[in-house]
């Protein structure tokens, strides 16, 4: 059995955090990608898509909740936060099993959703640890490049769900999707329980080993985590991330509804071709965005986002003029193409700015809490969808698109990193005495 752990090897860690955040885009893919697609065109409300995506994705919207509680309970002979990512595994396979049981979508729409839902909360729970587990183990230089692997990670998984669970659930049926889920998650495990963080680190709860987490970077009651949490989160540059960051990802909530709506229901495609061209997109996408992470470690996350933000803005404009216009396939999918890619940059850069201005003593709960916020946001689009639709019409999701786009980017213009290590070097009295993770990164 290999002994190599993360902390000793790049390449290792980026292919194992890839490998992680791929698990997390398996649920993802089945509620953003295959099933409004199926939805759409079998003529389930639009109304009744929206609430299926909002619930299926509130987990992540509530991902606070679980930074705390990891942050507290610990085995630390197995490392900081692989434990929780085996428990979280775990649950994962153990919930896929409720797909075994959906054999009629329609009359079971909401056991689905149950199903989807408690999919969603536990890769939302291995999320957090294993934000909590890069913020501490992978080095601030390689944080870009990082970001981009796992970002990418997490797409090709969604593209690979969506063509997969779109074939299954117009051949055999739901219930292969959870075989599907349960294999991946299966190998995903294997990994995860021979590859541990640090040297010397038990593979298994029964196995030899010990702690290499020196001593615990979460110290001080929870009290005092607590006040640390809530001083960090309000900081003025921490607020306006808060701020800028939602706004922004309301777009994605819209858009999981609207690109279905437009290729079914407008231009005529089938439920499989709109999913296989959207995961074919997403993961070049994904690739490409790759190339982006030298560019955050270059220039700054900040940078970069505002970058993609004023290009994605121009790009919708252009849709809200012309989208009454098209006619040509190819440029539909020209189209979905490079919003994908815009959403894909996003999202890196997005990751990235939030690690960025997190407290190392509370970094895992700190950063769940933008993600939270983040994925929120997402929920929040996907509710407000059908009202905007009702009031204004399809092409008015083109320009609230633009709109929340452009208050992100000008938002962003007034964020100043420096200045937000300057209040955390002056109120580093607040927090809990620190205790150090030895940390041998290669």
């Amino acid at each position: 059995m290999s002994r190599i752990a993360l902390s000793e090897s790049r390449k290792l860690r980026f292919a194992v955090f890839t490998a992680y955040y791929f698990m997390q885009g398996l649920p993802i893919g089945l509620f953003i990608i295959a099933l409004p697609a199926w939805f759409t065109a079998n003529d389930i409300p639009k109304e009744q898509i929206a609430s299926f995506i909002g619930i299926a994705g509130l987990p992540w919207a509530l991902k606070l909740l679980a930074g705390p509680v990891i942050d507290k309970f610990n085995f630390f002979p197995m490392g900081l936060r692989r434990p929780w990512i085996i428990a979280m595994l775990l649950l994962m396979m153990l919930s896929s099993l409720g797909l075994l049981f959906v054999t009629d979508i329609k009359t079971q729409f909401w056991f689905l959703a149950g199903v989807c839902t408690a999919m969603s909360a536990f890769a939302a729970i291995e999320d957090v640890a294993v934000d909590g587990l890069a913020i501490a183990i992978i080095p601030e230089d390689e944080r870009g490049r990082a970001n981009a692997f796992m970002a990418g990670g997490q797409r090709v998984g969604m593209s690979i769900t969506g063509v997969v669970a779109i074939q299954l659930l117009n051949t055999i049926g739901v219930p292969a999707i959870g075989l599907y889920i349960l294999i991946a998650a299966s190998v995903i495990l294997v990994v995860t329980l021979l590859v541990p963080e640090r040297p010397g680190e038990r593979h298994f709860p029964w196995s030899d080993g010990e702690s290499q987490v020196g001593e615990d970077v979460i110290s001080g009651t929870a009290v005092q985590r607590t006040k640390t949490l809530i001083r960090s989160l309000v900081f003025p540059m921490s607020l306006l991330l808060i701020c800028a960051a939602f706004i922004d990802t309301l777009s994605e909530g819209m858009l999981a509804v609207w690109r279905p709506q437009i290729a079914i229901n407008q231009l005529s495609y089938t439920d499989a071709q709109y999913a296989n061209w959207f995961s074919i997109f997403s993961f070049a996408a994904a690739i490409i965005a790759i190339a982006y992470g030298p560019v955050i470690d270059k220039f700054g996350a900040c940078r970069a986002y505002r970058w993609v933000l004023l290009v994605y803005f121009g790009f919708f404009i252009i849709v809200f003029f012309s989208l009454n216009h098209w006619s040509s396939p190819y440029l539909v999918l020209g189209a979905f193409f490079f919003q994908l890619l815009g959403s894909s940059f996003l999202f890196i850069t997005g990751i990235a700015l939030a690690m960025s201005v997190c407290r190392v003593s509370i970094a895992t709960t700190q950063f769940a809490c933008y993600m939270a916020i983040f994925n929120l946001g997402r929920s929040t689009g996907s509710w407000v969808y059908p009202e905007l639709v009702d009031f204004a019409g399809l092409t008015s999701i083109a320009a609230a698109i633009a709109a929340v786009t452009i208050i992100a980017w000008f938002l962003l213009g007034f964020f100043d990193l420096e200045k937000h290590k300057q209040h955390l070097a002056r109120n580093k009295a607040l927090q809990p005495k620190n205790r150090v993770i030895q940390n041998n990164n290669a």
